[in-house]
């Protein structure tokens, strides 16, 4: 049985936490999480239950998520690498296979090309691009209802960005998800909105995506087949910097692919991480840039 250990980090004056959760008998690498802005530490216990069968699985709160200090929207994507990269020095982890997710694809990325002697393979899932116009102003417009005490106009905002009611878009456990996710916004533990607010800033304020050289590590780029709030076409810009790399498209899903398809989100990780091939896997299919 998997053993869980938490340890409490500083960085530059912030404190954060990281997760451990340590298998019997690990046949790879360790597993590093890096998720999306609504997702804490304890977001992938789910996920944890299968991969911990193989390998150790590392979360994180960094600053400004989950339980870790709230960070200003002046500190970079940048800052939140080298945050990821002290947790690790911290662990003494030489090597991972690192999973980003959406928020967290961002940070993953710049981590792959600030520290590419530290990852093993990249999976990188709902990326977010640089945003254009048009998203600033739906970002600014949702941070908005926030900080106005909006609640429920907030939350209904968040949930249609990512997973949109939309029959002609079947996803798997739609309307459920839905209803869950829309429940926790709305039972958000106090410092959230705070957090919200500067991590939505940073989007539009700061760069997030470099044109540092990527490394020459596996990668695949991957999200539901319907994700409109981070499609594709956006990723294939990213994937097309690493020397090896592929994109597939998960059936049946959206930007929550990993709650809507859990199982096969896990056997998808596990195949790239282990040097198979995902475009083999039923539930995926190959992207190339420009295609619709």
């Amino acid at each position: 049985m998997p053993q869980e250990s938490i340890h409490t980090l500083r960085y530059a004056g912030f404190t954060y936490h990281c997760r451990v959760m340590a298998a019997d008998r690990p046949a790879m690498d360790p597993v590093l999480i890096l998720g999306g802005a609504f997702q804490d530490m304890f977001a992938w216990r789910r996920h944890e239950a299968v991969l911990t069968r193989s390998t150790t699985v590392i979360t994180l709160d960094l600053p400004g998520w989950g339980g870790a200090d709230h960070l200003p929207h002046d500190y970079d994507i940048d800052f939140l690498a080298e945050a990821t990269a002290r947790a690790l020095g911290a662990l003494g982890t030489a090597r991972v296979n690192l999973l980003g997710c959406s928020y967290g694809a961002l940070v993953a990325h710049r981590f792959a090309q600030r520290h590419p002697t530290l990852v093993r393979s990249l999976a990188l899932q709902g990326l977010i691009d640089t945003p254009t116009p048009e998203e600033v102003t739906r970002l600014q417009r949702t941070a908005a209802l926030l900080s106005a005490g909006e609640i429920r106009q907030f939350v209904a905002s968040v949930v249609d960005s990512m997973s949109p009611s939309d029959p002609a878009r079947p996803v798997r456990r739609g309307e459920a998800v839905r209803r869950v996710l829309a429940s926790q916004l709305l039972g958000a533990p106090e410092g959230f909105r705070d957090k919200f607010i500067s991590n939505s800033r940073r989007l539009w304020g700061t760069r997030v995506i470099h044109p540092d050289p990527s490394p020459p590590v596996p990668v695949v780029l991957f999200t539901g087949e319907h994700d409109t709030l981070a499609p594709l076409e956006n990723a294939s810009r990213v994937a097309s910097t690493y020397p090896s790399s592929v994109c597939v498209a998960v059936a049946e899903a959206d930007h929550l692919v990993h709650v809507q398809r859990d199982a096969e989100y896990c056997e998808l990780l596990m195949a790239h991480f282990n040097g198979r091939r995902v475009t083999d896997l039923p539930f995926c299919r190959p992207y190339r840039r420009g295609q619709r």
